[in-house]
């Protein structure tokens, strides 16, 4: 519909003569109205896409959170049944694993929203809804703003109104389309980032190298930074705008496959890290000071496992991920 708005334009000057004046301001018009609701069509499209996929997003998620939510019930249900009756059938049914379903079940569900939330279907679908109503009224303002000035042309221009009213007039339609576009473009690009911004700073959704069954979320993970930063008696200053920071942050993981529960423990410059025995940590390093990492633990067999990390951070190091690996130690031979 674009390309239909470019193709009746008036560009030529013969378009401006007085003889032809009238019939290009009615190519105009059409030229202005079309490329408003190419937009509009646009986000009608849009609109409708994102509301499928948000929809589907939110049903699934709320059967999934209902399946979840009820699974421990119907466990305890089918534990009474057995119990009262003794029949085999209720006997093999309580053995199955309902309550671990109904966490996987609530987990799909909330993995579900973070998606919706993150790729933002739901915000867009509203957001272009919002967008799309704001230029079909615009674009009937400028329907009868284009009929006042005809009416009160009277047929005649020249005399009370002059071609080049109606030019300002779909100039300035124009521009007002034009600038609803921008804003909304410029709002989904504020909100992806915000979006990534929380992905990258929430502590339950970093990764972490631990031994498998206890999954991968980092639960308490302000917690632990800020007691690794007490330890080590470090604080981080948030810089200025007009000073480049001193120190960064950076995300320690460790293997524990094979490792014994609660005998790991990790320093930093000979100095411990408190609440780092799930195997991960997140600690303020001064920029351009060589630091060693180093960690301690026993497998399930008693034998020691040692590792070492040296790094000297920069200032693009913020938030990196490091991953140190246990070995068993010479002074188990």
């Amino acid at each position: 519909m674009a390309d239909e708005a470019s193709r009746i334009f008036p560009n030529g000057i013969d378009a401006y003569r007085q003889a032809a004046i009238d019939a290009t301001l009615n190519r105009l018009f059409d030229a202005t109205v079309e490329r408003a609701q190419s937009r509009i069509d646009w986000y009608d499209k849009k609109g409708s896409e994102r509301a499928r996929v948000s929809k589907r997003l939110r049903w699934w998620a709320l059967m999934l959170f209902s399946a979840g939510t009820i699974a421990p019930i119907l466990l305890t249900f089918v534990t009474k049944l057995s119990t009262a009756y003794q029949e085999r059938s209720f006997v093999e049914v309580s053995k199955f694993p309902w309550t671990e379903l109904g966490f996987v079940f609530l987990a799909l569900a909330g993995a579900l929203i973070v998606f919706d939330q993150f790729f933002g279907a739901s915000s867009s679908w509203l957001r272009f809804r919002q967008t799309q109503v704001r230029l079909e009224a615009m674009r009937e303002e400028f329907r009868y703003a284009w009929i006042s000035l005809m009416a009160r042309s009277g047929g005649v221009l020249g005399v009370t109104v002059n071609p080049d009213d109606f030019v300002k007039l779909a100039h300035e339609f124009s521009t007002k389309v034009q600038a609803i576009a921008e804003e909304e473009t410029k709002a989904w690009a504020d909100e992806y980032r915000a979006a990534l911004d929380r992905f990258d700073q929430n502590p339950d959704l970093k990764v972490k190298l631990n031994k498998q069954g206890e999954g991968a979320a980092a639960t308490g993970g302000a917690e632990k930074r800020e007691a690794g930063a007490a330890a080590l008696g470090s604080t981080t200053e948030a810089a200025s705008d007009d000073k480049k920071p001193t120190t960064v942050t950076v995300r320690l993981a460790i293997d524990l496959t094979n490792v014994e529960d609660g005998s790991l423990a990790v320093s930093l410059d000979n100095q411990p890290i408190l609440d780092a025995s799930d195997g991960y940590a997140e600690v303020p390093l001064e920029i351009g000071v060589p630091h060693l990492f180093t960690a301690r633990a026993r497998d399930k067999t008693g034998k020691l496992l040692t590792g070492e990390l040296p790094i000297t951070p920069r200032a693009e190091d913020e938030h990196a991920p490091l991953s140190l690996t246990l070995a068993p130690s010479t002074a188990n031979n």
